[in-house]
């Protein structure tokens, strides 16, 4: 059974990265990331910031506060994103505005939306405690993040370019 809803849980993770408009291949980034070692299996942990990187979305900033508020830095941005995150078993949800949208996946915000915890995991590229970058405190960016240039403050643990 346990087997069964996982490779439900995946197929549910690919089909949301299949409606991608990238030159990147959904399916081959999904590929990709689930073969990754997992260097960060505490994920998410409040009081972390924590960089993400996928060729789809690029790099990705996202603060875990202990009120489970969490707050995204997301390339290309002026603003900061607060949601919300908690964890429901092996799977790790999300909630934004309903006036936020996802590029990748072509989605408005307001639900919630799960993933395997560790297929996020995966993507995790580096990790700072606290909140360096005040994202919980600023509805401003820090400045406009790139997609393929991590902010200097993170030391990646793994390579990750676009």
């Amino acid at each position: 059974m346990k087997v069964l809803l996982r490779r439900a849980l995946m197929v549910g993770v690919l089909a949301i990265l299949a409606g991608c408009n990238s030159g990147v291949s959904s399916q081959k980034e999904f590929s990709r990331i689930m073969y990754q070692e997992n260097l960060f299996p505490e994920y998410p942990k409040a009081g972390r910031t924590y960089l993400s990187f996928n060729r789809l979305h690029g790099f990705q900033v996202e603060y875990f506060g202990s009120n489970k508020s969490n707050f995204l830095w997301y390339p290309g941005n002026k603003v900061v994103l607060p949601g919300r995150w908690k964890v429901d078993g092996k799977l790790v949800c999300y909630q934004y505005g309903s006036n936020t949208y996802n590029p990748v996946t072509d989605k408005r915000g307001g639900k919630w939306s799960c993933t395997p915890r560790e297929f996020s995991a995966k993507g995790v590229v580096a990790s700072l405690k606290g909140d360096p970058y005040g994202l919980s405190r600023s509805k401003k960016a820090p400045y406009i993040l790139q997609k393929c240039k991590a902010p200097k403050k993170f030391k990646l643990r793994r390579a990750a370019t676009c």
